[in-house]
Parts: structure tokens; C-alpha cells; sequence
């Protein structure tokens, strides 16, 4: 198992793999940003994207980030439109 933990670390560690991962985060990110349901609009201005080493994630960071995806499914519509 680790072994393929380190491929894929070396895989992502190459510079064009990595920047498109995160070039796909971040378009998903904003697609996000466009479909994410508005009352206050802090559920929207929470979605980015967040890097590591080995990969990109897009996230909702307001406390009820999770009530909103499990209502409206944003994150997961915005990838599918990526």
C-alpha cells in the first residue's frame, strides 16, 4: 500500500501533473462559487481550493458547508461540470 502512496506522491510531484490537478480544482471551485445556493452569501465565499504536495481539494469551510452539500449537492454538481 505504500508503495502506491509513494507513486502517486512522485506522480504529483511532477509540475505539469500538479498544476492541472489544481487548475481543475480551481475551475471546479468556481463553477461552485456560481451554482452554490445564496442567502448570505458566506456558504459561497467559503469555497476554494486548497493544495498539498500531492494533490488539490476544493472546500466549503463555513460551519454548515456540510448541511448545504447534503441540501444542494454544489461541490459535487460543480466537479461533474468540470
Amino acid at each position: 500500500m505504500s508503495a502506491g502512496r509513494t507513486g502517486m506522491a512522485a506522480l504529483m510531484a511532477l509540475p505539469g501533473v500538479h498544476r492541472h490537478v489544481t487548475s481543475v480544482a480551481e475551475r471546479t471551485a468556481e463553477i461552485a462559487r456560481q451554482i452554490a445556493p445564496v442567502q448570505t452569501g458566506h456558504y459561497r465565499e467559503s469555497v476554494h481550493v486548497v493544495t498539498t504536495p500531492t494533490g488539490a481539494a476544493v472546500v466549503a469551510d463555513v460551519e454548515y458547508a456540510t448541511a448545504v452539500e447534503a441540501d444542494h449537492g454544489t461541490l459535487s454538481h460543480a466537479l461533474h461540470q468540470t
